[in-house]
Protein backbone atom coordinates (compact mmCIF):
# COMPACT_ATOMS: atom_id res chain seq x y z
CA UNK A 1 0.00 0.00 0.00
CA UNK A 2 3.05 2.28 0.27
CA UNK A 3 3.01 2.94 -3.45
CA UNK A 4 -0.57 4.26 -3.17
CA UNK A 5 0.51 6.73 -0.53
CA UNK A 6 3.48 7.82 -2.63
CA UNK A 7 1.20 8.21 -5.64
CA UNK A 8 -1.28 10.37 -3.67
CA UNK A 9 1.57 12.48 -2.28
CA UNK A 10 3.00 12.98 -5.74
CA UNK A 11 -0.39 14.05 -7.07
CA UNK A 12 -0.79 16.55 -4.24
CA UNK A 13 2.68 18.02 -4.90
CA UNK A 14 2.00 18.24 -8.60
CA UNK A 15 -1.36 19.94 -8.02
CA UNK A 16 0.15 22.40 -5.56
CA UNK A 17 2.92 23.17 -8.01
CA UNK A 18 0.45 23.88 -10.78
CA UNK A 19 -1.57 26.21 -8.48
CA UNK A 20 1.59 28.06 -7.46
CA UNK A 21 2.65 28.47 -11.05
CA UNK A 22 -0.74 29.88 -11.96
CA UNK A 23 -0.59 32.22 -8.95
CA UNK A 24 2.86 33.47 -9.88
CA UNK A 25 1.72 33.98 -13.44
CA UNK A 26 -1.18 36.15 -12.35
CA UNK A 27 0.72 38.14 -9.76
CA UNK A 28 3.75 38.79 -11.93
CA UNK A 29 1.79 40.06 -14.90
CA UNK A 30 3.00 43.49 -16.02
CA UNK A 31 6.07 43.44 -13.68
CA UNK A 32 9.70 43.19 -14.84
CA UNK A 33 10.79 41.41 -11.65
CA UNK A 34 9.19 38.92 -9.32
CA UNK A 35 9.10 39.40 -5.56
CA UNK A 36 11.48 37.77 -3.14
CA UNK A 37 8.79 35.33 -1.99
CA UNK A 38 7.85 34.46 -5.57
CA UNK A 39 11.52 33.87 -6.27
CA UNK A 40 11.81 31.47 -3.34
CA UNK A 41 8.71 29.64 -4.45
CA UNK A 42 10.00 29.37 -8.03
CA UNK A 43 13.31 28.08 -6.77
CA UNK A 44 11.69 25.50 -4.50
CA UNK A 45 9.40 24.14 -7.16
CA UNK A 46 12.05 24.12 -9.91
CA UNK A 47 12.88 20.40 -9.36
CA UNK A 48 9.20 19.58 -9.59
CA UNK A 49 8.92 21.62 -12.78
CA UNK A 50 11.86 19.70 -14.20
CA UNK A 51 10.21 16.37 -13.39
CA UNK A 52 6.90 17.48 -14.89
CA UNK A 53 8.64 18.81 -18.02
CA UNK A 54 10.63 15.58 -18.43
CA UNK A 55 7.46 13.54 -17.99
CA UNK A 56 5.57 15.58 -20.56
CA UNK A 57 8.46 15.24 -23.02
CA UNK A 58 8.56 11.48 -22.42
CA UNK A 59 4.83 11.18 -23.09
CA UNK A 60 5.14 13.34 -26.20
CA UNK A 61 8.11 11.35 -27.51
CA UNK A 62 6.36 8.06 -26.71
CA UNK A 63 3.29 8.85 -28.77
CA UNK A 64 5.39 10.43 -31.50
CA UNK A 65 7.43 7.21 -31.71
CA UNK A 66 4.26 5.13 -32.00
CA UNK A 67 3.08 7.34 -34.85
CA UNK A 68 6.47 7.18 -36.56
CA UNK A 69 6.60 3.38 -36.22
CA UNK A 70 3.26 3.10 -37.99
CA UNK A 71 4.45 5.46 -40.72
CA UNK A 72 7.74 3.54 -41.11
CA UNK A 73 5.87 0.23 -41.39
CA UNK A 74 3.69 1.63 -44.15
CA UNK A 75 6.70 3.12 -45.92
CA UNK A 76 8.59 -0.16 -45.59
CA UNK A 77 5.64 -2.06 -47.06
CA UNK A 78 5.56 0.31 -50.05
CA UNK A 79 9.33 0.01 -50.52
CA UNK A 80 9.13 -3.80 -50.42
CA UNK A 81 6.42 -3.70 -53.08
CA UNK A 82 8.55 -1.41 -55.26
CA UNK A 83 11.58 -3.70 -54.83
CA UNK A 84 9.49 -6.73 -55.81
CA UNK A 85 8.20 -4.95 -58.91
CA UNK A 86 11.73 -3.86 -59.87
CA UNK A 87 13.00 -7.44 -59.49
CA UNK A 88 10.23 -8.71 -61.74
CA UNK A 89 11.06 -6.06 -64.34
CA UNK A 90 14.76 -6.93 -64.10
CA UNK A 91 14.00 -10.64 -64.57
CA UNK A 92 11.83 -9.85 -67.61
CA UNK A 93 14.54 -7.66 -69.12
CA UNK A 94 17.21 -10.32 -68.54
CA UNK A 95 14.96 -12.94 -70.12
CA UNK A 96 14.43 -10.71 -73.16
CA UNK A 97 18.17 -10.02 -73.41
CA UNK A 98 18.99 -13.73 -73.20
CA UNK A 99 16.42 -14.51 -75.88
CA UNK A 100 17.81 -11.77 -78.13
CA UNK A 101 21.32 -13.17 -77.65
CA UNK A 102 20.22 -16.71 -78.54
CA UNK A 103 18.27 -15.58 -81.60
CA UNK A 104 21.16 -13.39 -82.75
CA UNK A 105 23.49 -16.42 -82.58
CA UNK A 106 21.04 -18.50 -84.61
CA UNK A 107 20.80 -15.73 -87.18
CA UNK A 108 24.58 -15.48 -87.39
CA UNK A 109 24.79 -19.24 -87.92
CA UNK A 110 22.30 -19.05 -90.76
CA UNK A 111 24.26 -16.26 -92.43
CA UNK A 112 27.52 -18.21 -92.05
CA UNK A 113 25.97 -21.36 -93.57
CA UNK A 114 23.79 -20.23 -96.48
CA UNK A 115 23.90 -23.68 -98.11
CA UNK A 116 20.84 -24.71 -96.09
CA UNK A 117 17.32 -23.50 -95.52
CA UNK A 118 16.44 -23.17 -91.85
CA UNK A 119 13.31 -23.59 -89.81
CA UNK A 120 13.43 -21.95 -86.40
CA UNK A 121 11.55 -23.89 -83.72
CA UNK A 122 10.87 -23.47 -80.01
CA UNK A 123 11.14 -26.35 -77.57
CA UNK A 124 7.69 -26.88 -76.06
CA UNK A 125 8.11 -30.10 -74.09
CA UNK A 126 10.75 -32.46 -72.73
CA UNK A 127 10.53 -36.08 -71.70
CA UNK A 128 10.59 -36.02 -67.87
CA UNK A 129 12.48 -39.33 -67.74
CA UNK A 130 15.31 -38.36 -70.08
CA UNK A 131 15.04 -34.54 -70.10
CA UNK A 132 16.66 -33.02 -73.17
CA UNK A 133 17.70 -36.36 -74.65
CA UNK A 134 14.25 -36.33 -76.25
CA UNK A 135 12.18 -33.17 -76.65
CA UNK A 136 9.32 -31.72 -78.70
CA UNK A 137 9.43 -28.63 -80.92
CA UNK A 138 6.56 -26.47 -82.16
CA UNK A 139 7.03 -27.16 -85.89
CA UNK A 140 5.73 -30.16 -87.84
CA UNK A 141 4.87 -31.53 -91.26
CA UNK A 142 2.86 -28.40 -92.11
CA UNK A 143 6.15 -26.50 -91.82
CA UNK A 144 8.02 -28.94 -94.06
CA UNK A 145 9.63 -31.06 -91.35
CA UNK A 146 10.45 -34.73 -91.99
CA UNK A 147 12.11 -37.57 -90.11
CA UNK A 148 15.93 -37.57 -89.91
CA UNK A 149 16.26 -33.83 -90.52
CA UNK A 150 19.31 -32.49 -88.58
CA UNK A 151 18.73 -30.15 -85.64
CA UNK A 152 21.40 -27.65 -84.61
CA UNK A 153 22.10 -24.47 -82.65
CA UNK A 154 24.91 -21.98 -83.15
CA UNK A 155 27.22 -23.97 -80.84
CA UNK A 156 26.86 -27.24 -82.75
CA UNK A 157 24.89 -30.41 -83.39
CA UNK A 158 21.80 -31.12 -81.29
CA UNK A 159 20.30 -34.22 -82.91
CA UNK A 160 17.75 -35.30 -85.46
CA UNK A 161 13.97 -35.45 -85.89
CA UNK A 162 12.56 -38.91 -85.16
CA UNK A 163 8.80 -38.30 -85.13
CA UNK A 164 6.65 -35.77 -86.99
CA UNK A 165 3.02 -34.72 -86.54
CA UNK A 166 1.08 -31.94 -88.21
CA UNK A 167 2.13 -29.20 -85.78
CA UNK A 168 4.99 -30.67 -83.75
CA UNK A 169 8.04 -32.90 -84.04
CA UNK A 170 10.10 -34.98 -81.64
CA UNK A 171 13.88 -34.60 -81.56
CA UNK A 172 16.38 -37.23 -80.43
CA UNK A 173 19.54 -35.50 -79.21
CA UNK A 174 23.04 -36.89 -79.70
CA UNK A 175 23.35 -37.13 -75.90
CA UNK A 176 20.82 -40.00 -75.84
CA UNK A 177 22.27 -43.50 -75.41
CA UNK A 178 20.42 -44.72 -78.52
CA UNK A 179 21.94 -42.02 -80.72
CA UNK A 180 24.87 -42.68 -83.09
CA UNK A 181 26.88 -40.09 -85.03
CA UNK A 182 29.90 -40.43 -87.30
CA UNK A 183 32.51 -37.83 -86.43
CA UNK A 184 35.95 -36.79 -87.52
CA UNK A 185 38.80 -35.19 -85.56
CA UNK A 186 39.49 -31.78 -87.05
CA UNK A 187 43.21 -31.96 -86.13
CA UNK A 188 44.06 -35.47 -87.36
CA UNK A 189 41.23 -36.27 -89.79
CA UNK A 190 40.58 -39.60 -88.02
CA UNK A 191 37.07 -41.02 -87.91
CA UNK A 192 35.25 -41.75 -84.66
CA UNK A 193 31.88 -43.33 -83.83
CA UNK A 194 30.00 -41.32 -81.20
CA UNK A 195 27.06 -42.14 -78.95
CA UNK A 196 25.48 -40.56 -75.90
CA UNK A 197 25.08 -41.88 -72.37
CA UNK A 198 23.06 -41.23 -69.23
CA UNK A 199 25.51 -38.58 -67.98
CA UNK A 200 24.84 -36.31 -70.99
CA UNK A 201 28.43 -36.71 -72.16
CA UNK A 202 29.52 -38.30 -75.41
CA UNK A 203 31.43 -41.55 -75.85
CA UNK A 204 33.50 -42.56 -78.83
CA UNK A 205 35.55 -45.51 -80.01
CA UNK A 206 38.72 -45.31 -82.09
CA UNK A 207 41.30 -47.81 -83.32
CA UNK A 208 44.59 -48.10 -81.34
CA UNK A 209 46.58 -46.27 -84.01
CA UNK A 210 44.51 -43.07 -83.79
CA UNK A 211 46.35 -40.36 -81.81
CA UNK A 212 43.61 -38.27 -80.27
CA UNK A 213 44.28 -36.14 -77.19
CA UNK A 214 42.28 -33.97 -74.79
CA UNK A 215 41.27 -30.69 -76.43
CA UNK A 216 40.82 -32.14 -79.91
CA UNK A 217 37.62 -30.96 -81.60
CA UNK A 218 35.24 -33.43 -83.22
CA UNK A 219 32.91 -32.47 -86.07
CA UNK A 220 30.41 -34.41 -88.18
CA UNK A 221 32.02 -36.46 -90.95
CA UNK A 222 29.09 -36.31 -93.38
CA UNK A 223 28.97 -40.11 -93.54
CA UNK A 224 25.56 -41.72 -93.21
CA UNK A 225 23.66 -39.08 -95.14
CA UNK A 226 21.82 -37.55 -92.16
CA UNK A 227 24.18 -34.98 -90.66
CA UNK A 228 26.02 -32.61 -93.01
CA UNK A 229 29.80 -32.45 -92.83
CA UNK A 230 31.59 -30.04 -90.49
CA UNK A 231 29.03 -29.42 -87.74
CA UNK A 232 30.65 -29.17 -84.31
CA UNK A 233 29.96 -32.15 -82.05
CA UNK A 234 32.24 -31.74 -79.06
CA UNK A 235 35.69 -31.67 -77.49
CA UNK A 236 37.79 -34.63 -76.38
CA UNK A 237 38.23 -34.82 -72.61
CA UNK A 238 40.02 -38.16 -72.21
CA UNK A 239 41.33 -41.15 -74.21
CA UNK A 240 41.72 -44.53 -72.48
CA UNK A 241 42.30 -48.15 -73.43
CA UNK A 242 41.09 -50.98 -71.24
CA UNK A 243 42.71 -54.38 -71.17
CA UNK A 244 41.10 -56.94 -73.42
CA UNK A 245 39.59 -54.33 -75.75
CA UNK A 246 40.94 -53.57 -79.18
CA UNK A 247 39.61 -50.04 -79.44
CA UNK A 248 40.32 -46.96 -77.35
CA UNK A 249 37.52 -45.24 -75.48
CA UNK A 250 37.07 -41.50 -75.92
CA UNK A 251 35.04 -39.25 -73.63
CA UNK A 252 33.85 -35.94 -75.06
CA UNK A 253 32.14 -32.83 -73.80
CA UNK A 254 29.24 -31.85 -76.11
CA UNK A 255 29.48 -28.48 -77.80
CA UNK A 256 25.83 -27.91 -76.92
CA UNK A 257 24.52 -27.38 -73.39
CA UNK A 258 21.35 -29.43 -73.81
CA UNK A 259 19.71 -28.35 -70.55
CA UNK A 260 19.85 -24.71 -71.64
CA UNK A 261 18.16 -25.18 -74.99
CA UNK A 262 15.18 -22.97 -75.82
CA UNK A 263 15.19 -22.58 -79.60
CA UNK A 264 16.73 -24.77 -82.32
CA UNK A 265 17.31 -24.71 -86.07
CA UNK A 266 16.12 -27.52 -88.30
CA UNK A 267 18.31 -27.89 -91.40
CA UNK A 268 16.51 -28.31 -94.67
CA UNK A 269 18.40 -29.03 -97.87
CA UNK A 270 17.85 -26.50 -100.62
Amino acid sequence: MNWIKKYKFGMIVALATIILLIFIGFTSGGRNQVTYVEGLISKSIAPVQKVLYSGSRYVHNFFTSIFEIGTLKETNKELQKEISELKQKQASLEDIQNENTRLSKLLDYQKANPQYDYIVADIVAVDPEVWFNVFTIDKGSDDGLKRNMPVVVSEGLVGKIVEVSKDTAKVLSISDASSMVNGIASRTGDYIRIKGNVDTVLEGNITPDVKLMPGDLIVTSGMGGIFPEGIMIGEVESVTKEKGLLEKSVMMKPAVEFKKLNEVLVLKKK
